[in-house]
């Protein structure tokens, strides 16, 4: 049976040049809002042009679609300023925020995206001047583009930046559950903010941190959280950690997954309890 595939997705929107220096990313970012996108990261960076180089090419393939000329003009563009990287979460994220931003050529994109209602230029003219399409915004065109979230993502840089996630952590480093046992929790130090947190558990804190206020909203009104302990539970049946597991390796940690098909043979012990009266 084929692996069901996870509709909740998360992808990457790069606010180009062009939209940070007309001044109009807030403007644009309430289009992927409104439709109930969650933001999760956002940072402002310069990335090098070997940087731009693997995206475009290595995963965009742009070489192969439009010529090294028009790739040239491109990474040439997008070098003249720094850019906002965000990544937004949604069920079939990557599919969504493609609708909303239209297609590559603003010539041709619909009254209603945002690179028809915010830009016009054509390919022919861009070519003409020898400069990049000014289109806004970089969008992940399919799921494999999406992981490419990963390179613009930096743990300690969000460490820093959220105080609530900060102190969370420092306490857990610093051994206040720990007393008396040492740096027990070294190891996940070293992986959440020196080696790179391949997992990004510190980009999901923050959403863990929100559901948990929800829930405890919510459990101090008696009857709604009690309609929502029968509704969880009438609908377990669909919940798979096999399946879970499955989804974030594939979808998230990009790792293979290897089934395990081990026969575990079963062995039952007979524990025979004396009574007190047996015992000296």
């Amino acid at each position: 049976m084929a692996e069901e595939k996870s509709l909740v997705q998360r992808s990457l929107v790069v606010f180009k040049p062009d939209a940070v220096q007309r001044g109009i990313v807030g403007e644009i970012l309430t289009r992927f809002e409104r439709v109930g996108l969650k933001m999760i990261g956002m940072k402002m960076v310069q990335p090098t042009k070997e940087h731009y180089q693997s995206h475009y090419e290595t995963i965009g393939k742009m070489i192969s679609r439009r010529g090294e000329k028009a790739f040239n003009y491109v990474v040439d563009y997008i070098m003249t300023g720094p850019v906002i990287a965000v990544v937004f979460e949604g069920v079939e994220a990557v599919e969504v925020i493609r609708k909303i931003v239209g297609p590559t050529e603003p010539k041709g994109a619909d009254m209603g995206t945002i690179r028809g209602d915010f830009s016009h230029i054509s390919f022919g003219y861009a070519d003409s001047k020898h400069s990049g399409v000014p289109n806004l915004i970089h969008a992940s065109g399919n799921a494999e583009e999406a992981k490419d979230l990963a390179s613009h993502y930096n743990a300690y840089e969000m460490y820093q930046q959220n105080p609530e996630i900060k102190e969370a952590l420092d306490l857990l480093f610093g051994g206040h559950f720990s007393v008396g046992e040492g740096p027990i929790f070294e190891p996940i130090r070293k992986s959440l903010l020196e080696w790179g947190d391949r997992y990004m558990v510190i980009a999901d804190l923050a959403a863990y941190s929100d559901a948990q206020k929800q829930v405890q909203q919510e459990y101090t009104d008696q009857k709604l959280w009690t309609r929502k302990s029968i509704m969880n539970t009438a609908r377990s049946g669909k919940f798979s950690s096999d399946r879970t597991i499955m989804e974030y390796a594939r979808e998230v940690w990009d790792i293979p997954c290897h089934p395990l098909n081990t026969k575990i043979k079963r062995s039952h012990t007979i524990i025979e309890a004396r009574s007190t009266e047996d015992v000296s």
